[in-house]
């Protein structure tokens, strides 16, 4: 097993220019730089994304192997079957049990930190998030998160209280 970002730093850092641009200097050569290191170092928005408990969840190897630089989606035409989750050039699309969860944590991140999605990608994550409802396990861990964080994820706290 291994922690995983659900969101993917390539996905929320895209845009800031602590990613984009060159304004970092290494130590050792001078040299600027910008990249997600540069961002872990300047950028407390960065930062409070990529801390964030809601945001990591725990998968096996392969899945985590298959899964760099590539977000959360519905596959066409699978690849790389693993499991029940597929995967394509661009996505990857868990497996039915666990989709409500992913979708949660995007459109919690969207919600928290101004992240942008497409109106398809709005579309595909509410679907997921009725297609698979709030366990026990997720309120259980909201909790936890609620109590380390202090921060709450809406739909699972609305899911919780049906």
């Amino acid at each position: 097993m291994r922690w995983i970002q659900v969101v993917p730093d390539t996905f929320y850092g895209r845009n800031m220019v602590c990613m984009k641009e060159q304004i970092c200097v290494n130590e050792f050569t001078g040299k600027r730089f910008g990249s997600p290191m540069c961002c872990r170092r300047i950028d407390e928005k960065y930062q409070q994304m990529e801390a964030g408990l809601f945001n990591l969840i725990p998968v096996v190897s392969e899945i985590a192997e298959n899964y760099q630089g590539r977000v959360f989606g519905v596959v066409k035409k699978p690849i790389i079957p693993v499991e029940t989750v597929k995967v394509d050039d661009a996505y990857l699309e868990p497996s039915d049990e666990v989709k409500g969860d992913i979708a949660r944590v995007y459109l919690y991140m969207v919600e928290r930190y101004g992240l942008q999605l497409s109106l398809e990608q709005k579309e595909i994550f509410y679907r997921w998030h009725r297609l698979d409802a709030v366990d026990e396990r997720e309120c259980a861990l909201a909790k936890i998160i609620m109590k380390v964080q202090n921060r709450r994820n809406r739909l699972i706290t609305e899911g919780c209280k049906k």
